[in-house]
């Protein structure tokens, strides 16, 4: 909301696809986002470093807050191939326009936690529509995937055990 109560009208943060929004509740939202979701969101300058981070991010970090991290890059937090690629695929997004979606990742946490994400990073433009970061939000999808590799390897130890029947059925007609 605007100075003396004014709802604004013309294009601004608080202009959502035509329909006048109090800014005051835009940025109401966005604290509760960041701080209720146990996701890892985060908003990154072009150079991959922490502009704001949900608290589920900081925490996966190992940050006592999400202000502890500002500043800092993938870098501090992972190891030099996570950052690596991370850096690539953010360089890639801001260069092409192009976002990154659903990428299935193995990453290893502070800690040593090892867990499968999908990740989705896309450019994060001003209200110009220039380019100033990226943008995204990770996933822990690490009991999915485990639980398609277990399906995988059962249907293959099921397979095989089908095949030797077979093959013993052979043998007990021969």
């Amino acid at each position: 909301m605007r100075p003396g109560g004014i709802v604004s009208e013309a294009p601004s943060p608080s202009d959502w696809y035509g329909a006048p929004v109090d800014e005051e509740l835009v940025r109401i939202c966005a604290h509760n986002l960041l701080a209720a979701v146990d996701e890892a969101i985060y908003f990154k300058d072009p150079d991959g470093r922490f502009m704001l981070i949900s608290r589920g991010q900081a925490r996966r970090l190992g940050a006592a807050s999400p202000a502890e991290v500002v500043g800092s890059s993938d870098l501090d937090y992972f190891g030099a191939e996570h950052a690596a690629k991370s850096a690539a695929d953010e360089e890639r997004v801001l260069r092409t326009g192009e976002p990154l979606l659903d990428s299935l990742e193995w990453i290893t946490l502070p800690g040593g936690h090892p867990r499968w994400v999908t990740a989705t990073k896309m450019v994060l433009r001003d209200f110009d529509g220039r380019a100033i970061g990226t943008f995204g939000i990770s996933h822990n999808v690490t009991r999915q995937v485990e639980a398609e590799q277990a399906a995988e390897a059962t249907s293959a130890a099921l397979a095989a055990s089908h095949a030797e029947l077979l093959k013993s059925q052979d043998e007990l007609r021969a």
